[in-house]
């Protein structure tokens, strides 16, 4: 994690970058000008668009011209010269009226010349393959945009200032047009690049320089991002788990879960004891500090993520707590550990047991299935014997198989109903987004569809496929949703490689319900919101689940 005085340490050195022939705030400006133009040449331009350029050199060169450019003239010298390294546009084709991106017009640093010359690069583009951005068919028949031309630049764990910035252009530049997301990031995205020049230039070091692409993929705001590489991973290498999960619950840190209950009774762990310090420090003030590196698409999403980081660490290393329990403050520590150790069975876990079924019926003939639990090739048989049932409740608080959405679909609804759709990003024209055909399939023939009712259980687990799920079984017309906002990340992922071998991944594909809703950053539609308390946890309940089953027992129930 990044010291604050780090960040301050990296905008005064950039002040005394050698060379630099422009007052900082010029510079600053120039240099974004230069990744817009740099981007929009690399996507644009047919000749670089075939790889017959090495584009990253070419910026690499025009960095240190830029930063060195004591005049005006001087630095349009140099961005004339970059398009000049681009190459002649293509003989004979005819003006295609391609939209200009936004900051085209806008930009103060381009000449009149030079605007118009960006301009026509963009107005003669026709679509064509890029060997930067292609397409990737997975599941659901979603295309998400790949990145197959790009360079890791492995060697340089922490590179020079110009490849450093390399790496900012090449991200930015991703996410300004091939990103379907765009218009929802922390802030305007231009201003995220103006914002990030100076510390990306002036990273003081290799854990810096991976540490701020963390930051710079939370200003995505997507629960599906990630950065991963070798500096990174090693901070985290040898982790294991605290004896206990937690949950954010009204700004408050609670255990809800203990994993062994051995080790928490020692350490006087109980459900629902309230985290005020870790190691001393207040949580509160320790979750401050590290949400600016974290990206997740809605809150709750965050602070899943913030509790299974806080609560690991190097195995062996004691952690200390202190947790408010009926108003008393308690002092104790436990130890990070092994999973296997940990788990049922394991040294210090709890008795193995029977694994918990994937389904079963419930008193009262309520159906009840956990999808995560059971097997695709199980689905149609386990869902013709809940089929008899009146009532199903589906537990959709974990991860499923991705394909079972559409199969349970089958047994709910006939026809060509649509649950969902999916706008994915075109390849071969920057910055468009278009809504993709649909695929959904009948029900099979004579098919007995369910006639009864339906109950889906959520909450911050649900995720991705598994808010797929939920969106499958909201379409079934005698469907309540109980629980509450989900992660608000749904649609493949799709990765870019930066230098030092750095990979950033995000969300690739857009989904929205059919009539165009949005679930990013949104999450699913919540009929009955449920949140858990302190006070349920402690005393072991399941109020998601409690919830749905009162409202099962209540046959003339009507949800609006």
């Amino acid at each position: 994690m990044f010291a604050a005085q780090r960040f301050l340490l990296s905008l005064l050195l950039l002040i005394s970058l050698p060379g630099s022939g422009a007052s900082p705030k010029m510079l600053n400006a120039r240099l974004a000008t230069v990744a817009r133009v740099w981007g929009l040449l690399k996507y644009y331009h047919p000749q670089v668009a075939r790889g017959a350029v090495n584009w990253d050199s070419v910026l690499v060169v025009t960095i240190p011209r830029v930063r060195g450019a004591a005049t005006a003239a001087a630095f349009e010298k140099s961005l004339q010269d970059m398009c000049a390294a681009a190459g002649p546009l293509d003989p004979g084709r005819e003006s295609a009226n391609s939209p200009a991106p936004a900051w085209l017009r806008a930009d103060a640093c381009l000449t009149p010349a030079l605007r118009q010359q960006l301009t026509e690069v963009v107005q003669r583009y026709h679509p064509q393959d890029n060997v930067y951005v292609s397409k990737k068919y997975q599941q659901y028949i979603l295309s998400q945009p790949i990145f197959p031309g790009e360079k890791d630049y492995a060697d340089l764990v922490y590179p020079a200032a110009e490849y450093r910035l390399l790496g900012l252009f090449r991200l930015w530049n991703v996410i300004e047009y091939y990103y379907p997301f765009k218009a929802g990031t922390a802030r305007k995205w231009d201003n995220v690049l103006t914002s990030y020049i100076p510390a990306f230039a002036a990273a003081p070091d290799t854990l810096a320089y991976h540490q701020l692409y963390q930051k710079l993929a939370a200003e995505l705001r997507d629960s599906h991002t990630g950065v991963s590489s070798s500096i990174l991973n090693k901070q985290r290498a040898g982790y294991g788990a605290s004896p206990f999960f937690a949950s954010y619950l009204r700004g408050k840190m609670v255990v809800d879960r203990l994993i062994s209950d051995s080790v928490a009774k020692a350490a006087d762990i109980r459900l629902g004891d309230m985290i005020t310090h870790l190691d001393g420090q207040p949580v509160e003030k320790v979750r401050t500090a590290l949400r600016p590196y974290f990206s997740a698409s809605t809150p709750g999403a965050l602070e899943r993520d913030l509790n299974n980081y806080l609560l690991g660490g190097p195995v062996g290393q004691h952690l200390r707590l202190t947790l408010q329990r009926n108003g008393r403050l308690i002092h104790t520590n436990t130890s990070h550990y092994h999973w296997d150790d940990i788990k049922p069975g394991g040294r210090y876990g709890n008795p193995s047991a029977p694994p918990k079924p994937g389904w079963e019926v419930l008193t009262g003939g309520i159906g009840y299935l956990r999808p995560n639990a059971v097997r695709y090739e199980q689905l149609d048989s386990i869902l013709q014997q809940l089929k008899q049932q009146p009532v199903i409740i589906f537990d959709v608080r974990s991860y499923p198989d991705w394909r079972m959405g559409e199969k349970i679909a089958r047994h709910l609804y006939p026809g060509k109903t649509r649950y969902l759709k999916w706008a994915e990003v075109d390849a071969q024209q920057p910055g468009r987004v278009y809504t993709a055909p649909d695929t959904a399939k009948p029900a099979p023939p004579n098919a007995a569809l369910y006639q009864g009712r339906v109950f889906v259980l959520c909450n911050e687990l649900t995720q991705s496929a598994a808010e797929g799920l939920v969106m499958a079984l909201q379409a079934y017309s005698r469907t309540v949703t109980v629980g509450s906002q989900t992660a608000g990340a749904n649609g493949n992922m799709t990765a870019l490689v930066l230098p030092g071998n750095i990979e950033v991944y995000f969300t690739g594909v857009a989904i929205t319900y059919p009539d165009g809703t949005p679930t990013q950053r949104r999450g699913v539609r919540i009929d009955v919101p449920v949140l858990p308390t302190p006070a349920g946890i402690a005393a072991g309940r399941d109020e998601i689940l409690e919830k749905a089953l009162l409202l099962a027992r209540q046959p003339d129930l009507t949800v609006q």
